[in-house]
């Protein structure tokens, strides 16, 4: 049976408290097996906020790497690379920190324009999965939107896995595969290397982070594909308001 999961995103994007995102996680009538702490904002992982995710029970732990400009993985300025793998590495040291099972991590952005973007993407990846895997740490690599950041379609994840030769995990974003017209596609293909699957609906074109039914993502379709593949990895809501709506509407779709 797939575990129910919750990111923090409903928490980090308004600045509230990370103590409100835990106590959704430990309340026990949510039913929630998975808590996924953005470390960004409120729920940065620094000090405070690490002692505080160590007194967790009862929930798996994982780590959404930073949203912000910084962790661009794909900048072709030497040292400023360097510097966005040295703060992702430290990330990873933190999940580790706290016992999280599993760091998700976007793959670059096109915003640099430059011929080799796909070499750098490639290399800061393995780079971050290889590190990651030292400190028992399993590397999450996220599928995008289309057109703005690399990897978002099936091809280019076998391009990847070709290539490098990697046993790869993937976290499988249902709103950025929607936007990109692949779902089915991603599910076909790759479902056997899902280790999360991030649940976020939107209408094809917004990533905006609705809750399931409030875009128009065939839900029924989607959880049915991959109860037929028999997923039994993590479905995570990340929704940027109420996701419990989320969680209840899972609920029924898994029964």
């Amino acid at each position: 049976m797939p575990l129910l999961g919750l990111s923090s995103l409903y928490v980090t994007l308004f600045d509230h408290p990370l103590e409100s995102f835990i106590a959704d996680l430990e309340d026990h009538n949510n039913g929630l097996a998975v808590g996924e702490v953005v470390n960004f904002k409120s729920t940065i992982l620094n000090e405070q906020n690490i002692a505080v995710l160590k007194k967790v029970k009862d929930v798996q732990l994982t780590v959404h790497s930073a949203l912000d400009i910084p962790s661009d993985i794909c900048n072709p300025d030497l040292d400023a690379r360097k510097s966005a793998i040295k703060m992702l590495k430290q990330s990873i040291d933190y999940s580790a920190d706290i016992g999280a099972v599993a760091f998700v991590q976007h793959p670059g952005s096109k915003t640099f324009d430059v011929e080799n973007g796909w070499e750098l993407n490639s290399e800061s990846l393995i780079s971050l999965i290889d590190y990651g895997n030292s400190r028992g740490i399993r590397v999450l690599i996220e599928n995008m939107p289309p057109r703005k950041a690399f990897m978002s379609s099936p091809s280019e994840f076998n391009e990847f896995i070709k290539t490098n030769n990697v046993n790869l995990n993937i976290a499988f974003d249902t709103g950025h595969s929607h936007m990109a017209g692949n779902i089915d596609e991603f599910i076909e293909k790759l479902s056997s290397k899902f280790f999360m699957v991030h649940v976020t609906d939107n209408d094809g074109i917004s990533d905006s982070h609705l809750n399931v039914g409030e875009g128009t993502i065939n839900w029924k379709k989607l959880v049915g594909d991959l109860k037929e593949l028999q997923f039994n990895g993590m479905y995570v809501v990340e929704a940027a308001r109420d996701p419990m709506k989320s969680i209840n509407a899972l609920k029924e779709l898994l029964k």
